[in-house]
């Protein structure tokens, strides 16, 4: 590696990570380097914008370039192409479509899906990539079961309570029971919601160090459907959601709160 370069990179992970205005002397100390080998990368990078300088304050934050850089990062799309391997072999080994949920800037998104290829299948719409009532899914009681407990607590509050259609929720009660058992069982599953006449199974994918990252989801029409063919698909939904976290998901993916 080149050391300048990973010197560089250090210093801007470390003033970033602070969160406001810090000195010379701490970065320095921080990232294990001389103050004047600090200052100069200091400088170098705030002529770049990538860091801003307080001349009152002698110190420094992340500065606008490092912003324009982030934004020309899409999250969606730069998740969905480090799972689509994974989702192709989900896909091929069972046959029904198959979807990946991610909690996306407080909205659960349609990561990545493949199509089932069965003349009568389930169908997720090609420009829909929000799931604007994800409880009714098995894949969005995922997301809501895992993510951290504001985004939970937040969904709550735009239910109304008793639900009407076929397999919803009468109150409060029956919900926090489904949403605690998800969590004990870690899987969910729906069948005939609002007479759908889909049934859909879905488990969580968490990074090493546990962070909850996205729920992976396989949904068929119920005539499909059977106890064999249930653990099938968790045995399969399982394998590869542990496979995305050793392969991918070193570190949590932080991307996903940009």
């Amino acid at each position: 590696m080149i050391q300048s370069i990973e010197r560089a990179i250090d210093i801007l992970e470390e003033v970033s990570k602070r969160g406001d205005w810090v000195g010379v002397r701490e970065i320095a100390r921080a990232v294990n380097l001389k103050v004047p080998t600090a200052q100069q990368i200091l400088k170098t990078l705030q002529a770049r914008n990538f860091l801003e300088f307080n001349e009152e304050l002698r110190q420094y934050r992340p500065g606008f370039g490092l912003w324009l850089i982030a934004e020309k990062i899409n999250p969606l799309s730069l998740l969905a192409n480090k799972i689509k391997p994974h989702v192709d072999n989900v896909f091929n080994e069972i046959g029904e479509t198959t979807v990946a949920l991610a909690l996306i800037n407080s909205d659960v998104k349609v990561v990545d899906w493949r199509q089932s290829k069965h003349s009568l299948a389930v169908i997720v719409p090609d420009e829909e990539k929000i799931i604007k009532i994800p409880h009714q899914l098995a894949g969005g009681r995922i997301v809501l079961a895992f993510s951290e407990k504001h985004y939970l607590q937040s969904y709550m509050k735009t239910l109304r309570l008793p639900e009407k259609g076929e397999n919803l929720f009468r109150s409060e009660k029956d919900f926090l029971t489904e949403i605690e058992r998800i969590r004990e069982e870690g899987y969910a599953q729906t069948e005939n919601v609002l007479n759908s006449g889909i049934t859909a199974l879905a488990v969580p994918v968490f990074s090493e160090t546990g962070a909850f990252i996205m729920a992976l989801a396989c949904s068929m029409p119920t005539g499909r459907f059977s106890e064999k063919k249930k653990e099938q698909i968790l045995k399969v939904l399982k394998k590869t959601a542990e496979e995305i976290k050793n392969n991918i998901f070193h570190e949590d993916l932080n991307i996903l709160e940009k």
